[in-house]
């Protein structure tokens, strides 16, 4: 394959280690840069924002609790999220990956205690115990995640790869994940070598990471700042690759 190797006229790559990998395959180093990930480039997109129609619905259902924001999460793991949140006393803000699944996630939310509200249905009420609201919704991620006081990223903990965890560090929210986070490596790595993310393994250490972030305010903001600096490495990394491209 070292032909098709030699016609490569340019390679971009996120980190070092990458560059040193496609060298190993006999590529001229010339031709290999360092650009940074274009998906986790902090200038390539806007901040998360607040919007008032978001603090309507949370002010409406949460009555001042802390908000705990599950970010796109997959079958089943509404539900075992929502068991860890619910011994914690947060509202649970749970934002599916599929808005086409609402009736089981609503079904498996009941079947465990919570009252369910749709994004797509809301309409002013009091306040309820054990409220949760599901964002039936497509599009709207990163913006309910400027509401959140604390951020888990879903299809990390019953299924493999995880979800993109840039936009919660974005918005400078302290961050929780599972153990399949193998679709966002080396970033996942980083972040957990560098103390930037709390990694859990099952339930009750889910709820334990809840509780200390939420109570330990020094501690979640020691990891953010981790977080962001690991992120800011990538800054600039879609400005970089249209320059090599032109």
């Amino acid at each position: 394959i070292s032909p098709m190797f030699r016609k490569l006229s340019l390679i971009a790559v996120q980190e070092q280690h990458d560059r040193d990998r496609f060298a190993s395959l006999g590529i001229d180093l010339t031709k290999i840069h360092v650009t940074g990930s274009i998906k986790f480039d902090p200038a390539a997109d806007r901040t998360p924002a607040h919007r008032p129609d978001f603090s309507h619905m949370l002010e409406t259902l949460a009555a001042g609790k802390i908000i705990v924001l599950a970010a796109s999460t997959h079958d089943g793991e509404e539900a075992w999220i929502g068991k860890a949140i619910l011994a914690t006393g947060a509202f649970y803000l749970c934002v599916p990956r599929h808005a086409e699944r609402r009736a089981e996630v609503t079904r498996d939310l009941e079947s465990i205690g919570y009252q369910v509200t749709l994004r797509s249905q809301f309409s002013p009420t009091e306040q309820r115990d054990n409220a949760c609201l599901v964002v039936d919704s497509t599009g709207e991620l990163k913006d309910w995640t400027a509401h959140a006081d604390l951020v888990i990223i879903g299809k990390s903990f019953l299924a493999e790869g995880g979800q993109n965890p840039a936009e919660a560090i974005m918005a400078q929210k302290p961050l929780i994940f599972g153990p399949h986070m193998e679709n966002f490596e080396p970033l996942a790595s980083t972040l957990v070598q560098q103390q930037a993310v709390s990694q859990v393994m099952d339930q009750a250490e889910l709820t334990q990471s809840i509780v200390k972030l939420l109570a330990d305010n020094k501690h979640a903001q020691q990891q953010i700042d981790r977080a962001t600096a690991i992120l800011h490495q990538h800054h600039g990394a879609t400005e970089r690759s249209i320059a090599l491209l032109s």
